[in-house]
């Protein structure tokens, strides 16, 4: 008996659609039964100066003047956490309560991350860029210029199903 050419289209995109979930399974660091909670508190700022002197370093933005045929968007802020992989990478860990794209000078917030308990080296990274947008082509190009990234690597004991909360950038300028 011979299966029509539609039910083997159906099938394969079928097989194709859970691979593709079964690829998507290990996106965070794996916590165990009784995950720690990891929150994580940061504060800091940066000044429309210090965007300015980045986009004019990064960018070439005209000194002074900051005339540009363009859009530069207001601050976005991330405060993320990690474990080191074996291969030299980073696992994130799974965010309970993320900080994402905070739109501001000023950052003042906390994130909350799921972690495995036991002692575990953990990569901190609190970012801050700008979208810078110009005209100056034939077509709109868009960039995200870094103006802050921040790194603390801290060595933790995450107690099993508990919470241990942390500043890691809190003696940082």
């Amino acid at each position: 008996m011979s299966i029509p050419r539609f039910s083997k289209l159906i099938w394969t995109l079928a097989l194709i659609a859970l691979l593709g979930l079964v690829g998507c399974a290990g996106v965070y660091a794996p916590t165990g039964p009784h995950p720690a909670r990891l929150e994580v508190i940061a504060q800091a700022e940066v000044t429309a100066q210090q965007i300015r002197d980045t986009l004019e370093r990064k960018v070439r933005l005209a000194p002074l003047a900051f005339v540009t045929r363009g859009e530069v968007g207001p601050p976005l802020w991330d405060l993320r956490a990690f474990l080191p992989a074996p291969d030299g990478g980073l696992i994130p860990l799974q965010p309970v309560k993320p900080v994402a794209n905070l739109e501001t000078h000023r950052l003042e917030a906390s994130a909350e991350f799921l972690a495995p308990p036991g002692v575990q080296q953990v990569v901190f990274l609190l970012e801050c860029s700008v979208r810078h947008e110009s005209y100056e082509g034939p077509h709109p190009m868009v960039e995200y210029v870094y103006i802050v990234s921040r790194r603390v690597d801290l060595r933790l004991d995450l107690p099993a199903g508990g919470k241990l909360t942390v500043s890691p950038f809190a003696a940082r300028p």
